[in-house]
């Protein structure tokens, strides 16, 4: 090892006339990275990354944050500053220069909308759970609530109450203009059993899940018709379909909001329903 080098060049090593590197050799300075500057932002902030190895050439170098890669502003041969974009996700600091990849030891952080421009944020709402025929949670927020399932947002806007579906663990927050309380400690609802409600070794191949674009069904094994319906946990229909000898259905779920979905398959007189989730 030689040490010492800052930046790429040609070297040639004599010791006694004996020459140990030969004469015109190309050498390439790794990359390293001793520092970042700053370990938390937003979009749009600079991120000064320290070290050694580097390039004043922005061209030699790629700078990623997590598997983003992002746009450098300026670089010399022991510091790099690049610009944080919107896709950027909390993620460690990697340059790259001929091949060689130096990582940060510390992870930079993306802080939310809140953070930076909520002078107030709302307050922790409070869940109240009411029973009389069927439940009702309430939140202690008038507006603003955004409700949860099994940690999973629940698609559309409930408002401030909720009549849960489906047993599980729900919570809300409150989000007042991008400015997000923290989360309400859970409540748990046990619904009572569904005749004819449970799992079906042949409908179980629901994929994938969550799902983006597309939710396929396998229906191979079951007889005609088959009914497939997909409500929100409110209990709003969003879309539905049938399959008259089909193996695989497809529901085009692009035009659905993120969020948590009951997927019901009727054959004969067997219903099972599904937890889906919309990324």
């Amino acid at each position: 090892m030689i040490d010492g080098l800052m930046q790429d060049g040609i070297l040639s090593i004599k010791y006694k006339n004996e020459e140990l590197v030969p004469a015109n050799t190309k050498i390439t300075v790794l990359p390293t990275i001793s520092q970042l500057y700053q370990l938390s932002g937003k979009a749009g902030d600079a991120l000064n990354i320290r070290g050694t190895g580097f390039s004043s050439d922005a061209n030699q170098l790629v700078v990623k944050i997590g598997d983003v890669q992002v746009p450098i502003f300026i670089s010399n041969l022991q510091s790099i500053i690049v610009t944080i974009t919107a896709d950027v996700k909390t993620g460690r600091v990697s340059v790259t220069k001929a091949g060689h990849t130096a990582l940060s030891v510390d992870p930079y952080a993306i802080h939310s909308y809140d953070e930076f421009f909520c002078p107030v944020l709302p307050p922790k709402p409070v869940i109240s759970k009411k029973q009389d025929g069927s439940y009702t949670l309430t939140s202690s927020s008038e507006g603003g609530n955004e409700w949860f399932l099994d940690g999973d947002i629940i698609s559309g806007q409930p408002g401030k109450a909720l009549t849960p579906r489906v047993s599980g663990s729900y919570s809300v927050l409150v989000n007042i203009d991008g400015c997000r309380s923290d989360m309400s400690d859970p409540v748990t609802v046990e619904l009572p059993e569904i005749t004819g409600l449970g799992d079906d070794p042949g409908f179980t191949d629901v994929y994938p899940n969550p799902f983006d674009s597309k939710l396929s069904i396998n229906l191979s094994g079951y007889s005609n018709p088959v009914y497939i319906k997909l409500y929100n946990v409110q209990g709003a229909l969003v879309l539905e379909d049938e399959s008259f000898g089909e193996t695989t259905l497809q529901l085009n779920t692009a035009s659905l909001p993120p969020g948590l979905f009951l997927l019901t398959i009727k054959s004969g007189d067997r219903v099972i329903t599904k937890k889906v989730i919309k990324k």
